[in-house]
């Protein structure tokens, strides 16, 4: 029994020998996942270990003619695009598209100062579908997009266009709320444009609070409605889209209700100035 085990192992290191040690099968490496919007290359989306892509908000959306604004305090991003609004927050999976809330199966995340967010939300908010090839690993995607809009370059998310503190912000739109309280949104993002018009010009002071307690420019602040009317969620995000560059009344630094004038003189005023556009019942 010996003799045998020991020719056997004697063949068995002969063969190997003649053959060499056995190598196991090298396995083809997976391929890595890629992204095409409109048959375009898009390199800069970041897959989850989860497998879900996301990709940065900026680009898409604005290809697709939408407007982004930041809110670096609340993390969150409000996109108006053609025909409906959507509203993000960096870090939750509440979002909202105009004014229905949904969950997201991934919570938006900041990289490199960018907002990434599920690319299967992005496409449907934005009407476009998304096609999966698992074999290709290959995300397909199709986007209505403007006729000549392009994919930009992703940019770092835009910093407001003049500086304000808490305090200022929350007293902005405390005035942006009562003076246009029953007006429509855009006319209140018109009356923080002015503000933020005037503190670019220097005109009454150089700060948001010089500006708006300036002596005798805001009527809601001398008879207090600034402060005793209830504070609307919209007037606050109104606030924050005039910081971060909206301005739908071209550069004016005055508007007025001309309903409410009273005097010739007031009257005269006003005709003396250069119009820019007329929103609910404000004049700029």
């Amino acid at each position: 029994m010996a003799q045998r085990i020991l020719r056997l192992a004697a063949w068995a290191l002969a063969l190997t020998l003649m053959t060499g040690p056995a190598v196991p099968a090298r396995a083809e490496a997976p391929p890595q996942p890629r992204l095409l919007i409109n048959e375009q290359e898009f390199p800069d989306a970041r897959l989850t270990p989860a497998g879900r892509f996301l990709v940065p908000m900026r680009p898409l959306f604005e290809a697709a003619g939408a407007r982004i604004f930041w809110d670096p305090d609340a993390r969150a991003v409000r996109a108006f695009a053609p025909g409906h609004t959507v509203t993000l927050v960096a870090g939750s999976r509440r979002a909202w598209r105009d004014d229905t809330e949904v969950t997201l199966d991934q919570e938006p995340l900041i990289l490199e100062d960018r907002l990434f967010i599920p690319l299967r939300f992005a496409v449907e908010a934005l009407g476009g579908s998304v096609e999966w090839d698992g074999a290709q690993q290959l995300a397909r995607v199709h986007l209505p997009l403007p006729d000549g809009a392009r994919l930009a370059e992703p940019q770092p998310e835009s910093a407001p266009v003049i500086p304000y503190t808490d305090e200022e912000l929350d007293l902005m739109a405390r005035v942006i709320n009562a003076e246009a309280f029953d007006e429509p949104y855009l006319g209140k993002v018109a009356v923080g444009a002015v503000i933020v018009n005037r503190v670019k010009a220097r005109f009454f002071g150089s700060s948001i609070r010089e500006v708006i307690l300036a002596p005798g420019q805001f009527a809601v602040i001398k008879n207090g409605k600034a402060f005793s009317l209830p504070l609307l969620e919209d007037s606050r995000k109104a606030a924050l889209e005039a910081l971060y560059g909206h301005d739908p009344t071209h550069g004016a630094i005055y508007f007025n209700n001309m309903r409410l004038v009273r005097t010739a003189s007031e009257s005269a005023f006003w005709n003396s100035l250069a119009r820019t556009v007329q929103i609910g019942n404000h004049t700029f």
